[in-house]
């Protein structure tokens, strides 16, 4: 980050305030859908990022299950 900082210095700067708002916005809905999606598979346990194989599996074999119902 500390290498992109003139960059978001420039770019805050030519922001307006409802540009800055409606960014705000995005961000924080863009955030919400990766907890949320990485909740869904089960891999909100790991700390790097990653996605596990072994969540991967147990989320296929649970909606598996349930279209089976």
């Amino acid at each position: 980050m500390n290498d992109n900082k003139p960059m978001l210095l420039r770019i805050s700067r030519l922001l307006t305030p409802k540009n800055k708002a409606d960014l705000l916005t995005w961000v924080h809905l863009a955030y919400s859908a990766e907890i949320s999606a990485r909740r869904s598979i089960g891999s909100d346990d790991q700390d790097d990022g990653s996605i596990s194989r072994k969540s991967q599996e147990n989320t296929c074999d649970k909606s598996i299950k349930r279209s089976k119902k």
